[in-house]
């Protein structure tokens, strides 16, 4: 018995130190990766990293688990079996990657030459590009933004402006990219050539543009089987006599009624739609489905920017236990709380919500989805008054959303953004909010302990801009 205890504190010891050295290389790795913080400079374009050895390689002999060994006391003892994060398939790696921002991929890159390769298909799978450059972004704001894991993070590698992009047009990788959505704020030859370069020259990449301009709406429609986002206005010109379509994913649609052309019809020839956002005039929208006898739509990310909007007649025309993100934008001075109660008992798999009227109370309308556990909560009052809301104001917002909520967003006044609509703005921060990344983020800090709330990292109050 002494030898066998022998052998076995031998073992441990053994295996604690190849932990330790393991850890070590980890954690060296981590610090010489620790100022690597974005994807937006050009010098991680161009960086080479020089794979170090897998922390995670064992020699076949070290991982089999067949092998027994016979102890002085008679009994049988398995060697230990090392499973490392390399011997789980590629697959179910990339699945994983879906789940971090490009800040970590980066990171996660310099561990070894096989994580190097990985990372990189995630980094390039999916780009979003700001054409032009946007200047109102800091290097503040970019750096920190490796703290969010909101769906849009985790899609997107952003790259900021045509240098950094056109870096990425002359590298290997390009073969990696799938698709790539250019937010063009205004349109020019930077812009022109970029577009051009991608549907001409690069066949596998889906490239989709978020802007509702008519030139660029006609070279989209004309490619409908090679993009995914689609922006349309009924003053657009184009034929709705089209052929199904199982490409397509997200319809924005300005103006519902009949105009220059009838964006509305296009909707039952998308068959892989999943996410469908409608600014209109019209008091009842949902009327204008039930003429065109379009019901029972299985989408998953709903937005309404409108007057105001029948709610308890949404069922009629969307399955609402599918919609997981709704935004509901009103203009006209309405208080629909029992209302939203009726569509939160029934659109049961809501995890992110968007509520926007006029004086609209914040606390009222958390109480009508009580019971759901919400990751993203953005709410907005076009009252003119900017009020600035205390801690303890948000505290009760998100109560019953401790342990889920991940962004919350309360802001007052006459301006507002949707992200439902522009998905970039989530990322957008003015130079003067970024004064709040230092003591003022760590009183809010203080305030939401990660003990309390361990998945909120994203405050916004009015223009303020907090990162827990």
């Amino acid at each position: 018995m002494d030898e066998t205890a022998s052998k076995r504190r031998k073992l441990r010891s053994s295996t604690r130190n190849a932990l330790n050295i393991d850890d070590s290389k980890v954690k060296s790795e981590e610090r010489s990766s620790s100022t690597q913080t974005t994807f937006y400079k050009s010098e991680l374009l161009d960086m080479k990293v020089e794979p170090v050895i897998s922390v995670c390689s064992e020699s076949p002999e070290t991982n089999a688990t067949t092998e027994k060994e016979k102890g002085a006391s008679g009994f049988t003892k398995m060697k230990p079996e090392l499973i490392t994060f390399l011997s789980i398939s590629e697959s179910i790696i990339l699945s994983i990657f879906s789940y971090i921002n490009q800040i970590d991929t980066i990171n996660i890159r310099l561990v070894n030459k096989e994580l190097y390769r990985l990372g990189s298909i995630k980094l390039f799978n999916s780009i979003f590009v700001y054409l032009p450059e946007d200047n109102s972004i800091t290097v503040v704001g970019i750096s920190k933004s490796k703290n969010v894991y909101l769906p849009f993070q985790t899609q997107y590698t952003i790259v900021n402006g045509f240098n950094d992009f056109n870096k990425v047009l002359g590298k290997s990788q390009l073969s990696l990219v799938k698709n790539v959505l250019l937010r063009i704020k205004n349109p020019n030859s930077h812009s022109d050539y970029v577009y051009t370069y991608l549907t001409e020259k690069c066949p596998w990449i889906t490239v989709d543009v978020e802007m509702f301009d008519s030139t660029m709406f006609q070279k989209q429609f004309a490619r409908l089987d090679k993009i995914s986002q689609l922006r349309v206005h009924n003053k657009f010109q184009f034929s709705t006599n089209i052929s199904d379509n199982f490409t397509i994913k997200q319809l924005h649609i300005k103006g519902s009624e009949k105009i220059d052309s009838d964006p509305l019809r296009l909707i039952p020839h998308l068959k892989a739609l999943n996410t469908l956002c409608i600014c209109s005039n019209v008091k009842n929208v949902l009327s204008q489905f039930k003429h065109r006898k379009i019901s029972k739509l299985k989408i998953k990310h709903l937005g309404f920017h409108v007057p105001q909007l029948p709610i308890r007649k949404m069922g009629d025309v969307f399955i609402l236990s599918d919609i997981t993100s709704l935004e509901l934008i009103f203009d006209n001075n309405i208080t629909p709380y029992s209302d939203l109660h009726w569509l939160s008992l029934n659109a049961t798999n809501l995890r992110s919500i968007g509520i926007t009227w006029s004086n609209a109370s914040f606390r009222k309308i958390m109480e009508m989805f009580w019971g759901h556990k919400l990751y993203q909560i953005k709410l907005h009052t076009t009252s003119e008054e900017k009020k600035n809301f205390t801690a303890q104001e948000i505290k009760t917002i998100i109560e019953g959303h401790k342990q889920s909520v991940l962004y919350v967003a309360v802001t007052a006044g006459a301006e507002f953004s949707s992200t439902a609509w522009e998905s970039n703005r989530i990322h957008q921060r003015t130079k003067a909010a970024a004064v709040n990344t230092g003591s003022y983020s760590k009183k809010w800090r203080d305030n939401f302990p990660r003990e309390r709330y361990p998945n909120l990292k994203f405050i916004r109050i009015n223009n303020d801009v907090n990162l827990l």
